[in-house]
């Protein structure tokens, strides 16, 4: 019994369904930070997408952030059933986007000690997680 399942393991594919994923979450969060900008006239900058000191529930931006990443998780989660074809494989990729952010934001601004960025990015990943298994299920049975 192979331990890849069905499937013949490609790493080119993964590699690439990881970047896609990636480039999905980035994407959508720097659309709702546009939109945001237009109607609230924020400043745009890549503290709002890799500082963890950004994330807070002090402040307007902060509250902007935490409101992207559930924004975020959510497009995430429709596109998950679109490039990864697979329900099993759907919690392993949200885990990865999650977990490349989190490295990102630990390169851009050191270790997160905010108790608000962690519970925001686990919250974001659990509704990601909860979400594509749903979407996923609407999509293949219809």
């Amino acid at each position: 019994m192979p331990l890849y399942g069905r499937d013949i393991w490609d790493p080119r594919l993964i590699i690439a369904q990881m970047a896609v994923m990636q480039c999905v979450h980035y994407l959508a969060m720097g659309i709702f930070y546009g939109i945001c900008h237009i109607v609230f006239g924020t400043q745009l900058s890549l503290q709002l997408f890799f500082s963890w000191e950004a994330v807070s529930v002090q402040s307007t931006r902060g509250w902007m952030a935490i409101v992207t990443n559930c924004v975020s998780a959510v497009v995430s989660a429709a596109a998950l059933p679109v490039v990864v074809e697979r329900a099993k494989k759907c919690w392993d990729f949200t885990f990865t986007v999650y977990f490349l952010h989190w490295v990102a934001c630990v390169v851009f601004g050191g270790f997160p000690s905010s108790w608000t960025w962690w519970r925001s990015n686990f919250s974001a990943a659990a509704m990601c997680s909860k979400a594509v298994r749903a979407t996923f299920l609407r999509v293949h049975i219809s």
